[in-house]
This record gives structure tokens, sequence and C-alpha cells, in this order.
């Protein structure tokens, strides 16, 4: 599946150049082919598969890959756009990223691009969590380095209060932790940990449980996924939260539960980790029930169908174990 998925990535890059290259040429010389002789040659070879290349499969395909893709109306607010990026289809959240981006290139008030680049941000944290259960890992790794100077740019606007822009570079570091392998990824612990400290530092509402949930889910993962390391273990946590283990994931997780979205996360991702914690400690009845929530919890995107697979899995596995011969 891997193969196929890189092999269509690179048809489609190839396809995204001759287009991008015809369309440069061609406004400079008349003599060199069109978009609309691309287009028809496309036509011609594939059966008319581009002759509505913004809403049939391939196109919208090609814009996954590349991630590009029209940008949203004017007419559309930036809590609107928010609401695509956090809770819509992968190709809207593409194209309410780059409305952001046009929003944030045209604007010329200060205080509209500070909203602007936080909004920017999150963007690109929704779009790892994409990327990275896509295995397009060039667009991960491309991703991150524009959240990273997201963050730079975030804290020219934020000087007095760079407060969300540490909470939002903790939550990008999140998402690149949990988009790879934890053990491929130790070289970022130190700034986690220290971006996760600065925001603590100078975020300003102090009720806000955000990183409070992003060190716990950290442990927690961990010690679900390597109880019997003992000796990583140990380490990863005190080089996570500043102790050497976590007894109790389930009560420390289940504080958040009025509050998934605030704190970043989803109902099928907190529904899952939390009846791991409970399976964790043989507290199965309390288990069924957060597994039950994370199975009909709403399915939109990528990260809520994954999550919702992996919720399925693992209640099939549990109850093959506890309730048959």
């Amino acid at each position: 599946m891997k193969v196929k998925r890189h092999f269509t990535s690179i048809i489609l890059l190839i396809i995204s150049a001759i287009i991008m290259a015809t369309g440069v040429f061609s406004q400079g010389n008349s003599m060199l082919p069109s978009l609309d002789d691309v287009s028809k040659l496309f036509n011609t070879l594939a059966g008319n598969s581009f002759k509505n290349w913004n809403t049939g499969p391939v196109g919208r395909n090609f814009y996954k890959v590349v991630g590009f893709a029209p940008a949203i109306k004017d007419n559309v607010s930036v809590p609107d756009l928010l609401k695509f990026m956090s809770d819509d289809a992968d190709l809207v959240k593409i194209a309410a990223f780059n409305r952001i981006n046009k929003m944030f290139d045209k604007s010329k008030s200060f205080e509209d691009k500070k909203e602007l680049i936080l909004a920017k941000i999150q963007g690109t944290i929704e779009l790892i969590k994409y990327y990275g259960l896509k295995y397009n890992c060039p667009k991960v790794k491309f991703t991150l380095a524009q959240g990273l100077y997201y963050v730079h740019i975030c804290h020219q606007y934020h000087k007095k209060d760079p407060g969300d822009c540490f909470k939002k570079k903790a939550m990008l570091f999140e998402a690149f932790i949990f988009t790879h392998k934890t053990e491929d990824t130790r070289l970022m612990r130190y700034w986690i940990k220290k971006t996760m400290n600065n925001a603590k530092t100078h975020l300003k509402n102090k009720d806000d449980d955000t990183i409070e949930f992003i060190e716990t889910r950290i442990a927690c993962e961990l010690k679900l996924l390597h109880e019997s390391k003992n000796i990583f273990l140990k380490a990863a946590l005190k080089l996570y939260t500043g102790s050497n283990k976590i007894k109790d994931c389930a009560t420390k997780l289940k504080k958040f539960e009025s509050k998934i979205k605030q704190v970043g996360s989803f109902p099928g991702e907190y529904h899952y980790l939390l009846a791991r914690a409970y399976s964790h400690q043989k507290k199965y009845k309390e288990a069924f029930e957060h597994l039950k929530e994370a199975r009909t919890s709403k399915v939109l995107d990528s990260k809520t169908r994954y999550a919702n697979k992996k919720a399925h899995d693992y209640y099939e596995k549990l109850f093959i174990r506890l309730y048959t011969n």
C-alpha cells in the first residue's frame, strides 16, 4: 500500500510540474502549449478524467498529495475557517488553510495579523496529522518546518504575550511526535519540554489545560506502549514530565473529559486513549464504555477515521479476550 501511495504521489507531482511549467511559459511565448492544450491532452489520454479538474477524483487526490487546493471564498470568517480546519474533510482543511494564508498576506492590520498567525500555525498542526496518516513523510517534515517558521513570526506579533505562540508550538511538536514513532523523535523531547515550560510561564489564561493535557497524553501513551520496558519508560517519562512514572493514567485523563476540544483533542482520540488506560488497570466496564464513545464519535476526516478504526480494532481484541472461549 505504501509503494502504491508513493507511486501515485510521484505521478501527480509530475503532472503538477507539467501544468505549472506550461502555465508559466505560455504567458511569454504563444508558441508553447497553454493550460487548455495540456488539459485537452490529458482528457484525450485519460478519457475526460481531467474534464472537471477541481471536483474530479484525480484533481482532488492531486491537491491532497501536493498540499494545494483552491482557496475558500473571501466571505468566510476566521472562526469558520478554523472550524473547517479542525472539523471538516481533508481537502476542505487545505482550502481553508490557503484562505488563511491569503488573508494574512493581504491584511494590513496588526491586530488582524495577530489573530491570523495563530490560525496559520493551527493549520499546519492539522495538516501534519493528515499527511502523517497518508505516509507523506516529505510533506510532514516540510509542514513542520513551515509551522516553526510561523511560530517565529508569531513571536513578532505577540511580543508582550507570547504564551499562545508557545502553546501552538507545543501542539505542533505533539502532532509531529504522534505522526512518527516516538522512539525516532527522542531529539525532539528536549525542545517540546522546553516549549511547554515556556508556555506555562507565559500563558495569561491559567485555566488553559492544553499543556497539561499534552504532557499527560505523551506520558500515558509511553506508559501504555512501553510498560514492559521499564528503563526506557522511566527515562522518557522523566524527560517529558519531570517524574519517574504516572501511576494512574485513567484518573489523570478523566479530568479533561469536559474540555476535549479546548485542549486540542477530539472524542475518538481521547476516549480511545482513556479506554486503553482503564483496560490496563483491568477496569473493563469503564474501558468498554469509552470504547463505545470512541466508536460512535463523528468521522469527519482522516484523523477521526483512523481513531475510529483503532477503537474498533481494540474493542474486538478486548471482547474476544474476555467473552469468548
